[in-house]
C-alpha cells in the first residue's frame, strides 16, 4: 500500500513497506549494493511511516498508528531496534528530518487540518512541546514533506487540495511565506542531493512524471521537465 526507503551511514539501504492489512515490513541490505537480508517480523497496526537519519547516523523510524498517535524508534544495530516511544498529538500525516544542530524535528497535520512541529531538546534527547505556528494557513494538505538543504535550513512542502504544490523556507528560527512551486500534481516527493539542492518529482493526473531541482542550495528552480511514464507514486532519496 505504501513504501519508503533510506540509505544508512553504513551504505546499506533499508526498505519499509506497508501492507494493505496495516502491517509494516522491513528488510535491509546485508552490505552496500549487495544482497538483501530477510524480512523482519511484521509490525502490526501501522497506518503511515516516515524514515530519516539522526545526527549519529542512526535510522529514525516515525509511525502513525490507526488512532493517529505518533511513535518513533531508532535502529541501534543492524539487527536491533530501540523500543517504540510515543509522543504527542493525533495526526493524519507525518514527516520528519534532522536539523543542522542535530535535533530531529517532526511535522504533522492534525485531525483539524492544522500543521504542528515538535523538536528534540537536544540530539537524541527528550522531545519538546508541539508548536502550531501555521494558523494562518487554512488550506487542506493532501501531502507534506520536510527537507534540509546544504545550508542546514528546512523547507516544508505541501500539496494542497487544488493540487498546487507550495513551499515555505526556514529563515533563522521561523519559516517564510508560502510560495507556489507547481500545479496539477496528485503525488510528489522531495529530497536534497549531495550539493544540498532540493530535487522535486511529481505525478500528474495522466500518471506521467514531472521533475525539477534547485540550481543552487536555496536558489532558484529549474523549469519542470516532463517524462512520459505511467506511475502511481514516486519516491526520491
Amino acid at each position: 500500500r505504501e513504501f519508503t526507503a533510506i540509505r544508512g551511514r553504513d551504505g546499506c539501504v533499508e526498505l519499509f513497506a506497508l501492507a494493505s492489512d496495516r502491517t509494516l515490513h522491513v528488510r535491509r541490505q546485508q552490505q552496500p549494493g549487495g544482497p538483501w537480508g530477510p524480512w523482519e517480523p511484521p509490525e502490526p497496526l501501522v497506518a503511515s511511516v516516515h524514515v530519516t537519519l539522526d545526527a549519529r547516523g542512526q535510522i529514525a523510524l516515525f509511525a502513525l498508528d490507526p488512532g493517529g498517535q505518533v511513535w518513533i524508534r531508532r535502529r541501534v544495530a543492524p539487527d536491533e531496534w530501540a523500543p517504540w516511544l510515543r509522543f504527542g498529538k493525533d495526526a493524519t500525516q507525518l514527516t520528519a528530518a534532522c536539523h543542522a544542530t542535530g535535533q530531529l524535528m517532526a511535522l504533522i497535520v492534525d485531525r483539524d487540518g492544522l500543521m504542528y512541529t515538535c523538536t528534540e531538546d537536544h540530539p537524541g534527547g527528550p522531545w519538546g512541546e508541539w508548536a502550531g505556528d501555521w494558523e494562518n494557513d487554512d488550506e487542506t494538505h493532501l501531502q507534506i514533506a520536510l527537507v534540509r538543504d546544504a545550508r542546514g535550513h528546512f523547507t516544508v512542502f505541501s500539496l494542497h487540495a487544488d493540487h498546487t504544490l507550495w513551499g515555505s523556507h526556514e529563515a533563522e528560527d521561523d519559516f517564510g511565506e508560502w510560495e507556489q512551486i507547481g500545479e496539477g500534481l496528485h503525488r510528489f516527493a522531495a529530497a536534497s542531493d549531495l550539493q544540498g539542492r532540493i530535487f522535486l518529482a511529481g505525478i500528474a493526473p495522466d500518471r506521467s512524471l514531472w521533475a525539477r531541482r534547485q540550481r543552487s542550495a536555496g536558489g532558484p528552480w529549474t523549469p519542470w521537465q516532463h517524462h512520459d511514464l505511467d506511475l502511481l507514486d514516486v519516491h526520491v532519496a
